[in-house]
């Protein structure tokens, strides 16, 4: 079960696992900010990992964020990460060890919709309208977790800085409690 999710790719949809993106993917700049694409269409990138954190930041002035910090479980996948971070200008430093996504502040019609719910894909991954909800507080650190996402390109004060975009999070096991 894991070695499909981690090796998926569906041209189609545009959906791949972080290790399987396309190299010729581009970036869609007639949105803001630019979105990763491959035939015209932003991609949906999968990511397994290990859960590491979880932050719901809620404030007055601004829209909630819910902030997920995810270990990837391969190396291949590390470096694949990497790649896509290696596309902002100037290039970050020192690469992240953990993968990091935000719930989404943009809306794009083709990717229908930014995060709103956590699925349980303990028994199966299944279409998100066969699966029971979850809520963010039913995730610990530790649990298995894959994060469906879309990678942007934003303008940032020292040149641009790729972003992972959290648009849905799945329970694939849990830790022990």
């Amino acid at each position: 079960r894991l070695r499909r999710l981690l090796d998926y790719a569906d041209n189609y949809r545009s959906h791949y696992s972080l290790s399987q993106v396309p190299l010729t993917a581009s970036w869609d700049t007639r949105w803001v900010p630019s979105y990763l694409t491959y035939n015209n269409r932003p991609l949906r990138i999968r990511v397994l990992g290990t859960l590491v954190q979880l932050f719901y930041n809620v404030s007055l002035s601004r829209a909630p964020v819910l902030t997920v910090h995810a270990d990837l479980l391969r190396t291949i996948d590390h470096w694949a990460m990497v790649r896509l971070l290696c596309r902002s200008h100037p290039r970050p430093r020192e690469p992240a060890m953990v993968c990091i996504f935000h719930s989404c502040r943009y809306t794009l019609p083709h990717l229908a919709q930014c995060f709103r719910s956590a699925f349980d894909a303990t028994d199966r991954l299944r279409p998100r309208s066969h699966m029971a909800t979850l809520s963010i507080t039913d995730f610990a650190p530790g649990d298995l977790v894959m994060v469906d996402c879309a990678c942007t390109l934003r303008n940032s004060s020292n040149g641009t800085a790729v972003h992972f975009e959290l648009l849905d999070i799945y329970l694939i096991a849990r830790v022990p409690r």
